[in-house]
């Protein structure tokens, strides 16, 4: 994962210097770690480094937001953690600082789609305007949505297309809660009439909310109602007996 650059121009800092800048607050001119600049959660990386022949010119794997937030992390009191890693901004440099902890034992190997997810989830919940939506979203993604990618990473990584899945099912449960909010019906009141018509303006698409639905009526936030289904252009062959 750390790879020996020494000659890579693109490794340089501005002026030409190496990338060894990034590093003096870490490494003495031996290479050696300096007894208390690292946190001992963090040795195994610092440790793949000093194995270098290079030691110092390890560090141009990493851009400068790596290096602040590997600074940052750090100076952390808390345990490190994948939650911990999940709070540093800004977000996109964290999937690859996140890979190479895992890889160096740092942190425990995790399900990286849906570490992805779980950050999108923690910036897009707060967006949601009506504080009686998001809670009830809250609850929805906890209790069904998250429960269910956790049981899929107990035999496999949860892949792009869960991943997808997981987001259609929320956002377009918050469609629905706006389209309710707009018609003058709160989620408590929905009526037959109500999902009938929410369903029938675009079904193919509306039907990824079927899930939040379901959730709904099993939690008793919504009463039992019927959600609309189509059938299939290719129904399956009828049996002996239907003929």
């Amino acid at each position: 994962m750390l790879r020996d650059v020494e000659n890579d121009p693109s490794t340089t800092a501005p002026g030409g210097a190496t990338s060894d800048w990034h590093t003096h607050d870490v490494l003495d001119g031996t290479g050696a770690v300096r007894c208390g600049a690292v946190r001992c959660e963090l040795l195994p990386l610092f440790e793949a480094l000093r194995q270098m022949r290079r030691p110092r010119s390890g560090f141009t794997w990493a851009s400068r937001l790596d290096v602040q937030q590997l600074r940052t992390l750090a100076r952390e009191r808390r345990p490190l953690s994948h939650a911990v890693l999940n709070e540093l901004r800004p977000r996109r440099a964290v999937p690859h600082l996140r890979d190479l902890l895992m890889h160096h034992g740092v942190l425990p190997p995790a399900d990286r789609d849906l570490l992805l997810f779980e950050a999108w989830l923690a910036d897009w919940l707060p967006t949601i305007g009506d504080r009686e939506h998001r809670q009830t979203l809250n609850h929805f993604v906890r209790w069904h949505i998250l429960r269910r990618l956790r049981d899929i990473t107990a035999s496999g990584p949860i892949g792009s297309y869960h991943d997808k899945q997981a987001r259609l099912h929320i956002t377009r449960a918050v469609s629905f809660l706006e389209w309710l909010a707009n018609n003058g019906v709160d989620l408590g009141g929905c009526t037959q009439a109500n999902l009938d018509a929410w369903q029938a303006e675009d079904y193919l698409d509306r039907r990824h909310a079927q899930p939040f639905l379901r959730w709904c009526m099993d939690a008793r936030r919504v009463h039992r109602l019927r959600v609309p289904t189509r059938a299939t252009d290719n129904p399956a062959p009828l049996d002996q007996h239907q003929r």
